[in-house]
């Protein structure tokens, strides 16, 4: 039975990461330290992107929480199995359609994505 139980993942173990635009870490680096399972909550107010998300993790914006682009490309780039995001507004993807400019785009690889 105890063997059972530490075979199970817990969500117990996942962290959350709280993203302010003004101060401390930035979104960028918060998901390059993130495990897989934690939960990013993020303020309300501008966050730079582009991203790629490459790891199962939840995005979750609060009222008036922003991903905003370059105007090259996608804004926001999921790579990852399971991955969420929520809540956020995304802008400032390029324009070019024959290479996929996206506010948010998940790529194959995505699989579960939930946005």
């Amino acid at each position: 039975m105890a063997a059972l139980l530490a075979a199970i993942p817990s969500a117990a173990l996942a962290a959350e990461w709280i993203v302010t635009p003004s101060d401390g870490p930035t979104l960028s680096a918060v998901l390059k330290a993130a495990a897989p399972g934690d939960r990013i909550r993020l303020k309300p107010g501008r966050h730079d992107g582009p991203l790629v998300i490459d790891k199962p993790v939840t995005l979750d914006g609060e009222d008036g929480a922003s991903i905003v682009g370059n105007g090259e490309g996608s804004v926001v780039t999921i790579e990852a199995e399971k991955v969420t995001v929520r809540g956020i507004e995304v802008t400032g993807s390029g324009m070019n359609l024959s290479t996929l400019d996206s506010g948010i785009f998940a790529a194959r690889t995505a699989t579960g994505a939930i946005i």
